[in-house]
């Protein structure tokens, strides 16, 4: 029987929405599910990882302060996740789990507000090339899942998969045609509880299956 391949997105599991400034009991407990879900994979050789990292810069190249300027700078006033800092990498021992199994077939994604110059963002970009033109991972789509946990599921998670699952739907887009989105609920935390509750419902609401 043909092993059946999955792309996991893991959304900012880094220092500062576990343990720092924007941290939380919740997402301690979630990252902790998030390395026992990795170590029980079975098949690694034939699961791709595509890990993103919330970055933030405190100047732009002009000098300027940057990060205050921006709209979620105005929303959330708190620096996090500044490029290169302690708090902007992953949780070491997610990190280690990913690199120890997984080898080859993982990459990091840092997002900025800035688009990339072909247009696509980090995450959009890496789907291209999987599902386009990647001979390493060799994606059939008619084969193929796609698991997304992280942090936080009320922000990032949510808008990352419904970014997916908007590709999925796309009918100019027959890459996904046959690919199901699944999201694992204990390997998320929201920046409430009640809003991790709440991105949940409405990931179900929009044809994603959320695994409690």
């Amino acid at each position: 029987m043909k092993k059946k391949k999955e792309i996991i997105v893991i959304v900012d599991m880094q220092n500062d929405f576990i343990t720092g400034v924007l941290g939380s009991k919740e997402a301690e407990v979630a990252v902790q599910n998030a390395i026992k879900y990795l170590e029980g994979i079975k098949y690694p050789e034939d699961t791709y990882i595509l890990a993103t990292q919330d970055t933030h810069f405190t100047k732009n190249s002009n000098g300027d302060w940057y990060y205050e300027n921006t709209s979620e700078g105005r929303h959330l006033p708190i620096l996090h996740c500044e490029n290169k800092t302690e708090g902007w990498k992953i949780h070491k021992g997610l990190y280690e789990v990913i690199e120890s199994k997984f080898k080859d077939n993982y990459c990091t994604i840092p997002k900025t507000s800035f688009m990339s110059e072909s247009g696509y963002n980090g995450l959009e970009s890496e789907f291209v090339r999987l599902f386009g033109w990647d001979d390493r991972f060799d994606v059939d789509t008619n084969d193929v899942g796609i698991t997304i946990f992280g942090l936080c599921t009320d922000i990032c998670v949510i808008s990352n998969a419904l970014l997916i699952e908007r590709y999925i739907q796309s009918e100019d887009n027959n890459w996904y045609a046959n690919v199901d989105l699944t999201c694992i609920a204990n390997c998320c935390a929201g920046s409430t509880p009640e809003k991790h509750e709440a991105a949940l419902s409405v990931m179900e609401s929009c044809h994603i299956t959320v695994v409690r």
